[in-house]
């Protein structure tokens, strides 16, 4: 099995006959998520691997080898047999001469102290590329001070490199990475030939606008929450206080949004035209997720939720996997047919064989449904077509009282018609989505 790093050389991957990587033809960094590497002078790489194997860690162990380097690597489960291993060789310091790289913790690695420091005191001899992935999480207050001047050269890597009502933290990114900036559109992405599969980067997809109405009691409330929105807007702009408010008053009307109880009947509708369910996710609110697993279990379809709280641990009843491996792995043999997934989704996790989604609960920020799109449309085997269905609210001004409130809710609305559009002007039935949108606002 071969391991090929971008930039880096090929890597020859040894794993156990059971282990879940063991049929991939291809790997990426984010296969080894779960994983460290270790390397010591001190200890025999050839005995960490068939030492784990034998006290049975055969699906948490991988060994890693090229003409340069040997390492083992290892789940976090099997990484206190190793200390183990480490100073029953006599190496006391072992803990400290391990080379860790844990892909999940170390996204948030190079904003701590330590390491940070460990740049510093390095040599000015040595110069440094800093490839910041997901880039748009280092304008945050928390991982500015991981955007070091030490860095001679720097690269920037974002499907959204803009921060959703952040333009301070937007500004930082821009001036540390540059103004200059490469872009890879979707549209490049679904018109581009990749050389090396002779396929479009993503495959074509459509997208159905599927509109609902708020109950009599949702308009209600949403009403009442525009007024005071409308009404606290002024305010807002001279205190802290009323903006904080205001602040509330926006999430509370957008749950309602989120969450109108008329989303469920449609869901069920779309189900039942599908011609065949599966490979597919299900966007949802953290509201809505039990009632949409209600409804899997009616109609028979089975499913699984994923979200935050799904386990990270690996444990022998997934047999060595971790609980979001294990459902991964089953929605991708098509044992679950319908994954539930709350926004733990919406970034860094790769499911290619997805190609069907609903969305039930989605916000105005380009972040979140570009991030989601992208879960749908990556190529994968046998995949031509995804498909997307965007369950959403009938435009309401003209329900709400007063020229002025109708006036500012088509502000709103507007919003929502650039999330819309910014879907539908690359897909395959963009004139038919287009005449859906614009009927609805008349």
């Amino acid at each position: 099995m071969e391991f090929h790093q971008l930039f880096m050389r090929p890597m020859k991957i040894t794993v156990g006959e059971k282990h879940p990587l063991r049929e991939r033809q291809g790997l990426c960094m984010a296969d080894l998520a779960p994983y460290r590497y270790v390397t010591n002078k001190n200890l025999d790489e050839d005995l960490v691997y068939q030492k784990l194997k034998e006290i049975g860690y055969a699906n948490e162990v991988i060994q890693v080898n090229d003409v340069i380097t040997r390492s083992v690597v290892v789940s976090m489960n099997a990484m206190n047999v190793v200390m183990d291993l480490g100073l029953q060789a006599g190496n006391q310091q072992y803990q400290e001469q391990l080379y860790p790289l844990d892909i999940q913790d170390f996204q948030g690695a190079y904003a701590k102290e330590e390491f940070v420091d460990m740049i510093h005191k390095s040599s000015d001899s040595i110069s440094y590329l800093f490839i910041g992935d997901e880039a748009h999480g280092l304008g945050a207050a928390v991982t500015r001070n991981a955007l070091l001047e030490r860095y001679d050269y720097r690269v920037g890597l974002s499907a959204t490199p803009g921060r959703w009502f952040d333009e301070g933290g937007t500004q930082i990114l821009e001036n540390y990475f540059g103004g200059e900036m490469f872009e890879f559109s979707i549209n490049d992405a679904l018109t581009t030939i990749n050389p090396m599969t002779g396929k479009t980067f993503l495959v074509p997809y459509t997208y159905h606008l599927e509109f609902v109405d708020l109950t009599e009691d949702e308009l209600a409330q949403y009403s009442k929450i525009s007024k005071e929105v409308h009404r606290m807007g002024y305010y807002s702009k001279e205190s802290d206080e009323y903006a904080k408010r205001l602040e509330r008053l926006l999430f509370k009307r957008a749950d309602i949004v989120k969450n109108a109880a008329n989303k469920y009947e449609k869901l069920k509708q779309i189900l039942h035209s599908m011609d065949q369910i599966q490979d597919l996710i299900i966007f949802v609110s953290p509201e809505q997720i039990d009632c949409v697993l209600e409804i899997m279990y009616e109609m028979r379809i089975p499913s699984h939720s994923f979200t935050m709280d799904t386990g990270t641990t690996a444990e022998s009843k997934y047999d060595g996997l971790t609980e979001r491996q294990h459902v991964i792995e089953c929605f991708k043999t098509g044992y679950y047919k319908a994954l539930i997934a709350i926004k733990c989704l919406d970034e860094g996790i790769d499911i290619p064989s997805a190609q069907n989604a609903i969305l039930m609960a989605s916000s105005t920020n380009p972040r979140e449904y570009i991030q989601r799109i992208g879960r749908i449309i990556r190529q994968a085997p046998g995949k031509t077509e995804a498909k997307i269905w965007d369950i959403t609210i009938r435009p309401c001004h003209k329900n709400l009282a007063g020229p002025e409130l109708q006036e500012f809710e088509k502000m709103i609305w507007e919003k929502e018609k650039f999330r819309i559009y910014d879907i539908l002007e690359n897909a395959q039935n963009n004139a038919e989505a287009l005449k859906t949108l614009y009927g609805e606002m008349e």
